[in-house]
């Protein structure tokens, strides 16, 4: 612990007369031979050291977001993750009647990218350039493979899942409507397949009375498993997240068919996903070649960094020494931070894995499994007193540290955690209290 003492006189009382003898008071003398003695408060400033541990993210529930994962990535820091999803497909027409079909001549399915951005290439005669630039995180040097299934089992509106859950009895591996390898350049708006003729016959042969209901349709069809193949290459891969909100997510089917009068139409018609419609993101890492992977999960050895990963990667535990706290019971508190700094991303072996959104700060609750947002942030307008100037992460922590040193807050140690894990593969490196330049609480408090 170390400590920086300043005085600051002050009287309310005096306040006009100290203008009064702004005149014939030297500088750096104002008021100082006026306040009555006692009126003093000291500000003491302390500096406390922490601990780190790099550990994996608890399983959240996945069917909360508007945006779907899918990727594969074989980083060299943070090792391999795995992304993929299921999502219900909508029936947006009572008037599809596959009887009046003459033929189906072929089936898209499209999903927009979820920060697909417009930009003007003022080089090449001001044309407009759509790219998904931050659409993924990773690399597009590697081709990636899909495959999209269909689905076994309804997705229940009322029923929690996790991103870690069994998929083995959700698809069915004997239909599989695409087996398609895509390159990417980075212009692309959507991730679009044509659906194979399995599925163009599944639409030909089916009742019309599959179509003239919501739930109907869903009986007839429960919707996709979207999955990729595993990237081998090291330094490869990426994970896309993709809008299945958007009014341009959807299955487009293109067919001729009778009209009223006999005559034959060439016709679309679409299926959407939508707003509200039910997904699963489902992810798995492998940690095993990574460099962290022997201190994962332990408290025992405290590395010069720690790892944050969304994608329900990695979070990183801090603790703080009850000694500590101790020396400052009995004092009023007025301002406490936790200040944590990134990791140098300039640095060319590390790269920048910068997050877009600063880690959400938790505390962890009594039964060491669970975390709560600290009383500071229990606010419907968000996480207030936290900012972040270039490489350092600040935390307003005051109400929390004046309850902690007057036994109203357990420290149990908190929690910094990505806030997009769903929408998002980002992940940032962070320096631990074993560092050169070491994260840390600054305590501004007072005796009583």
């Amino acid at each position: 612990m170390t400590k920086k003492v300043f005085t600051l006189m002050f009287s309310q009382s005096m306040f006009i007369l100290l203008f009064f003898l702004l005149s014939c008071q030297k500088e750096g003398e104002l008021g100082m031979n006026i306040l009555p003695k006692g009126d003093e408060v000291v500000f003491k400033y302390d500096t406390l050291a922490l601990s780190a541990y790099t550990f994996k993210a608890d399983s959240t529930y996945s069917s909360t977001t508007s945006f779907c994962l899918i990727g594969s990535t074989n980083d060299e820091i943070f090792g391999k993750t795995q992304a993929s999803f299921f999502l219900q497909l909508n029936n947006s027409t009572t008037v599809f009647k596959p009887k009046n079909i003459v033929d189906i001549d072929s089936i898209i399915l499209q999903l927009p990218f979820t920060y697909s951005r417009t930009y003007t290439d003022t080089a090449n005669n001001s044309v407009t350039v759509t790219t998904i630039d931050s659409s993924y995180y990773g690399t597009l040097n590697q081709p990636f493979h899909f495959r999209v299934y269909e689905m076994t089992q309804q997705i229940q509106t009322d029923t929690i899942y996790y991103n870690t859950m069994k998929i083995d009895n959700w698809y069915n591996p004997a239909k599989m409507y695409v087996s398609e390898t895509k390159v990417f350049n980075g212009n692309e708006t959507s991730l679009k397949f044509s659906l194979n003729q399995d599925f163009i016959d599944k639409i030909k042969n089916a009742d019309s009375a599959d179509f003239a209901t919501s739930e109907n349709f869903l009986n007839f069809f429960k919707g996709f498993y979207f999955a990729v193949d595993e990237q081998t290459a090291l330094g490869a891969g990426a994970i896309f997240s993709l809008n299945a909100s958007s009014t341009d997510a959807k299955v487009i089917v293109y067919h001729r068919s009778y009209d009223t009068d006999g005559n034959i139409d060439t016709l679309s018609t679409s299926f959407s996903f939508g707003s509200g419609t039910p997904r699963i993101n489902v992810n798995s890492h492998d940690y095993r070649n990574t460099d962290f992977y022997y201190h994962l999960n332990q408290t025992g050895i405290q590395d010069t960094v720690a790892f944050i990963q969304a994608v329900n990667g990695l979070t990183t535990k801090i603790f703080l020494n009850n000694n500590e706290i101790t020396n400052l019971e009995n004092k009023i508190i007025y301002d406490a931070r936790l200040i944590v700094y990134l990791h140098d991303t300039l640095d060319v072996a590390i790269k920048p894995f910068e997050l877009t959104r600063m880690p959400v700060l938790y505390q962890i609750s009594d039964d060491l499994l669970a975390k709560e947002v600290l009383s500071e942030y229990n606010l419907s307008s968000g996480y207030l007193g936290s900012y972040r100037n270039k490489d350092v992460f600040s935390y307003s922590i005051t109400k929390f540290f004046q309850d902690l040193t007057m036994g109203k807050e357990k420290n149990n140690g908190f929690i910094l955690q990505d806030n997009a894990t769903q929408s998002t593969a980002r992940r940032c490196i962070i320096r631990t209290g074993n560092n050169s330049k070491p994260m840390q609480i600054v305590v501004k408090y007072s005796d009583l």
